[in-house]
C-alpha cells in the first residue's frame, strides 16, 4: 500500500469522527422526540378524555398526574367541588369524581337565566331627581345590552366576605385543620402553599329598592324612572342607597326556591338573614326538616307538613312570588295613600268647619252676653213698665170714678136743664095762650 493510500485512509478515519458524533446526536434527538411524542400523545389522550367528560358529563378518573401536568390540573377549575382531588405517589395527583358536564351545565344555566334573566352588578348610582328618577353607570368593558323601556329590578349590593362561608377559614383565617389542595402540591416535597383568603368581591343583593323603567341609555349611563310612585320612605331609602355604594340590576325578579341557601349551615343562613324577621328566618332554617303539625306549631310556622319521596313527614316552606307581592303591596299602599289623602282632606274640612263653628260659637256667645244684658235692661224696664202700668191702672180707676161722677152729675144737670126747659116751655105756652085769649079779634 502506498503512502498516499495510507494518508487517504487516515483522512477518511478522521472525517468519520464528526459523522459518527452527528449520528449519535441524531439518534439521541430521535429518542427524545419519540419520548416527547409518546408523552404528548398520552397527555392529548388525557385531554381528550377530560374534554369529553367535561362536555358530556360522567365519571372523571385520572390517576398519577405528574407535576409537569400541573397546567392540566389547574385547568380543571371548572370541575365542581364534589370531585375528589388527592395526592398520589411521587408528587403525582389523582382526580376522581362525577362531573356535571358542559351540556347539562348549559341547560341548567339556561334554566337559571330563564328564571332570573340577565343582571348587571357593580352599577354606580349617580344622582336622584325629584320623583325618584335616577341615573346609574354600568360596566363599560363590554356591551351591557340595556335598552329603553326595559323593566329592571334594582337591589342595593352588599359586599359579602366569603371567608365567613368558606369551610377553609375561621374568622377570616385558615382553619386549624389546614385545608390542603393537592393541585398546589410542590413536586419537590416542599410545604404546600396555603390558599389566599378570597377577597370580598362577590356582591349579593342586600335591599330591594324597587322596579324601574329605563327612560334613556347614553353609552354606559342609564336613566331610570320608578315603575310605581314612590313614597317619602322609599325616596329616603334611595338617597341613602346612593351614598352607600353600588347597585345590582336584574332583568327579572329573582325567584324564590327551596335550594336558595343550599350548601350553607344554620349559622351561615342566620348571618345572611340577620335583617329578616325571626318568623321568616325560621321558615328558611326549617325548610325540608322532618316535622309534624305539632312541631311546626312549636316553630311558629304556617302550613301543613307534607310527605316527601321517602314517605317522611317534612316541613316545606311556602314559596313567594315577589313580583306579585310587591305589586300587591304597591296597590295596597296606593289605596292607603288615597285613603290618607281623602282622610286628610276630610280632616282639613272638619277642622275648617270646626274653626267656623268656633267662630260662630264665639259670635253666639257674644250675642248671648249682649242678649243677657238686654234681658237685664228689659227686665228692669219691664218692672218699671209694671210700676207705670199699676200707676196708670190706679189713675184709670180714679179717672173712671171721677168720670162716673161727672157723668152722673151731667145726667143730673141735663135732667135739671130738661126740667127747666120744660117748665120754660110750659110757661111760654101758657103765656102764648093767654096772649091769644086777649086778642081783640078773638071771640
Amino acid at each position: 500500500m502506498s503512502i498516499w493510500n495510507k494518508i487517504l485512509i487516515g483522512l477518511i478515519l478522521v472525517a468519520l469522527l464528526p459523522f459518527f458524533y452527528m449520528a449519535v446526536k441524531t439518534l439521541k434527538t430521535h429518542q427524545h422526540w419519540r419520548e416527547a411524542a409518546q408523552s404528548l400523545e398520552a397527555q392529548l389522550e388525557m385531554q381528550e378524555k377530560i374534554h369529553e367528560v367535561i362536555r358530556r358529563g360522567g365519571t372523571l378518573d385520572l390517576q398519577g398526574l405528574k407535576a409537569r401536568e400541573r397546567v392540566t390540573v389547574d385547568d380543571l377549575s371548572v370541575i365542581p367541588p364534589d370531585v375528589e382531588v388527592s395526592p398520589g405517589p411521587s408528587g403525582t395527583v389523582n382526580i376522581r369524581g362525577e362531573v356535571l358536564g358542559l351540556n347539562m351545565a348549559t341547560v341548567q344555566l339556561e334554566h337559571l337565566l330563564a328564571n332570573r334573566g340577565r343582571l348587571w352588578r357593580g352599577c354606580l348610582p349617580q344622582k336622584i331627581n325629584p320623583g325618584g328618577s335616577v341615573s346609574v353607570k354600568v360596566d363599560s368593558s363590554e356591551p351591557h345590552g340595556v335598552t329603553t323601556k326595559m323593566s329592571l329590578f334594582v337591589f342595593e349590593e352588599d359586599e359579602i366576605d366569603e371567608t365567613k362561608f368558606d369551610p377553609r377559614y375561621r374568622n377570616g383565617n385558615l382553619a386549624e385543620e389546614e385545608y390542603v389542595d393537592p393541585t398546589l402540591a410542590d413536586p419537590a416535597g416542599a410545604q404546600p402553599a396555603q390558599p389566599a383568603a378570597p377577597a370580598a368581591e362577590n356582591a349579593t343583593p342586600k335591599r330591594y329598592l324597587g322596579e324601574f323603567l329605563v327612560a334613556g341609555v347614553n353609552n354606559d349611563e342609564i336613566s331610570m324612572v320608578p315603575a310605581d310612585q314612590l313614597g317619602p320612605r322609599e325616596l329616603q331609602q334611595l338617597q341613602i342607597a346612593i351614598q352607600r355604594g353600588k347597585w345590582t340590576l336584574y332583568e327579572a325578579m329573582p325567584a324564590d326556591t327551596h335550594d336558595v341557601f343550599g350548601g350553607l349551615d344554620e349559622k351561615q343562613v342566620t348571618d345572611r338573614l340577620a335583617d329578616v324577621p325571626e318568623a321568616i328566618r325560621t321558615e328558611f332554617l326549617k325548610d325540608g326538616e322532618p316535622a309534624t303539625q305539632a312541631v311546626m306549631d312549636g316553630w311558629g310556622v304556617v302550613g301543613k307538613p307534607e310527605v316527601d319521596d321517602e314517605g317522611k313527614s317534612v316541613y316545606v316552606r311556602p314559596l313567594r312570588d315577589f313580583t306579585y307581592l310587591f305589586g300587591y303591596y304597591h296597590m295596597a299602599r296606593a289605596r292607603l295613600n288615597g285613603q290618607i289623602i281623602s282622610n286628610t282632606q276630610q280632616k282639613a274640612f272638619v277642622q275648617s268647619a270646626e274653626a267656623d263653628s268656633r267662630l260662630h260659637e264665639q259670635f253666639r256667645e257674644r250675642q248671648i252676653t249682649k242678649l243677657k244684658a238686654d234681658e237685664t235692661v228689659a227686665v228692669h224696664e219691664e218692672g218699671e213698665v209694671v210700676k207705670l202700668g199699676k200707676i196708670v191702672a190706679d189713675g184709670i180707676t180714679t179717672l173712671e170714678g171721677v168720670v162716673t161722677q161727672y157723668i152722673e152729675r151731667n145726667y143730673a144737670i141735663a135732667h135739671r136743664i130738661g126740667q127747666i126747659q120744660q117748665t120754660a116751655a110750659d110757661k111760654i105756652n101758657a103765656r102764648t095762650r093767654n096772649m091769644a085769649g086777649t086778642n081783640p079779634r078773638g071771640n
